[in-house]
């Protein structure tokens, strides 16, 4: 398909993620939708608690800071376009963490197989919490 002329960076654009269903309530933000989700979950535990919290923080600074200050700003479309892709990435990582973590909670089998298995998805979910967070405080310094 040809784009019309100066717009060929739309080809250069990362696939866009589209948050699924179970993501889509009750609010109307997947990233806050995901948050209560593991917040609602008792294994967890209090250090992913408080991450999923700053995870929820640094969303809600970014969407703050990009309506503010990028969106209609006289930044140019394409970095704009960039700029409002790096939220929805963030959210789609922790996701992936999440999910894992949750197959890991319903696998059988033996405890003592199991535990490690599931220490190291909370671990990473741990992880994705901590690198979203850290990408959007850092994407607001651009």
């Amino acid at each position: 398909m040809s784009m019309p002329e100066g717009w060929e960076w739309l080809e250069e654009m990362p696939d866009e993620w589209h948050p699924p269903e179970e993501l889509r309530g009750p609010s109307n933000a997947a990233a806050i939708n995901l948050a209560i989700q593991i917040l609602s979950c008792d294994v967890v535990g209090l250090e992913i608690q408080a991450l999923a919290g700053r995870f929820i923080i640094e969303q809600s600074q970014f969407t703050s800071w990009f309506l503010r200050e990028v969106k209609g700003a006289g930044r140019d479309l394409r970095e704009v376009a960039l700029i409002s892709h790096s939220s929805l990435k963030q959210t789609r990582l922790v996701f992936e963490a999440w999910k894992a973590l949750q197959e890991s909670l319903s696998a059988k089998g033996r405890d003592e197989d199991l535990f490690p298995v599931i220490a190291a998805k909370k671990d990473a979910l741990a992880g994705a919490l901590t690198d979203a967070a850290d990408a959007l405080a850092e994407a607001q310094r651009l």
